[in-house]
């Protein structure tokens, strides 16, 4: 009974999925897989998986294809098919197609519905079929051979804005918040690109690293600075050595240090609030550290 449950359940997924000119991505999906072009790439999967001729399932498609088709690069497909084997969704293989090795996809589609039921767990199959506007809201993209029309776009997808400054927030020890609309227009402007949720936590976490306790860097653990069009040359950064408090003021010697300790309250860096205990803590340690004996 369970089986055909799943079953009837991904028959309902197969008609509301794409087609030839027409590609639709359920908001479900996007919930799912918390990626919008993850989702799209399912969408269409699923659609040419119902048309499969392979009696086991397995469906192929170039990377030429897939880019004609929803208008995404290799790179971007790649990336949605580990996310879905990351979830469980789909297994792949390489065979020769038309002479050429050729990616192949099968979907796991009990594994699949399953997840699906989990995320809907309040609506039984009836009042899916009744209610099944509220699943069936689309982002809905026309395609020609040489144009795109998107008529919706992430704008009315709910993206993690409060989750990543909350985030930001903490690891800075910053107050920003997540309803401003420049932020929220770089973040938006991030997962248009194909970055993910996880993908913001990680340049954080780089960059509150690297800048946090350096005068000079902490006042770019912003989200205008984080996640500018430099966010993926900071995702792809190495990651720095573990240094101790107070970041690049190791390299400088006791002399450089001690003339801190002359700072009038009329310079610039002296305005900073952050300023005074930062550096008497940079003091310290620098001191500690050298074996010099300094008075406070």
């Amino acid at each position: 009974m369970a089986m055909d449950y799943r079953q009837q359940i991904f028959r309902l997924i197969e008609s509301i999925t794409g087609n030839k000119n027409l590609l639709t991505v359920p908001k479900e999906f996007i919930r799912l897989t918390g990626d919008i072009e993850v989702a799209l790439f399912l969408s269409q999967l699923i659609y040419w998986t119902g048309k499969a001729k392979n009696p086991e399932g397995w469906v192929f498609k170039t990377y030429k294809d897939w880019e004609e088709e929803i208008m995404l690069t290799e790179y971007k497909i790649r990336k949605a098919k580990n996310k879905l084997e990351k979830l469980g969704f789909l297994e792949t293989r390489i065979k020769k197609a038309n002479g050429n090795p050729t990616v192949h996809y099968r979907l796991k589609k009990d594994k699949f519905s399953e997840s699906i039921l989990k995320n809907l767990k309040n609506r039984s199959l009836k009042n899916y079929r009744n209610d099944s506007l509220n699943f069936t809201e689309t982002l809905t993209i026309t395609t020609t051979e040489t144009t795109t029309e998107t008529t919706t776009s992430n704008n009315n997808v709910e993206l993690p804005y409060k989750t990543i400054i909350e985030y930001l927030n903490k690891k800075a020890g910053v107050q920003y918040k997540h309803t401003a609309n420049k932020t929220r227009d770089l973040i938006r402007a991030r997962f248009n690109e194909g970055f993910t949720l996880e993908d913001f936590k990680n340049v954080i976490d780089k960059k509150v690293k690297e800048w946090k306790n350096d005068l000079k860097m902490s006042q770019y653990l912003r989200p205008h600075t984080l996640f500018s069009n430099k966010f993926e040359i900071y995702l792809n950064q190495k990651p720095v050595d573990d240094l101790p408090p107070g970041g690049e003021f190791w390299k400088r010697d006791a002399t450089q240090i001690n003339k801190k300790k002359e700072c009038k309250q009329d310079d610039e860096t002296c305005k900073d609030p952050r300023f005074n205990a930062i550096l008497d803590n940079l003091i310290e340690q620098h001191d500690k550290k050298a074996g010099i004996k300094t008075d406070k």
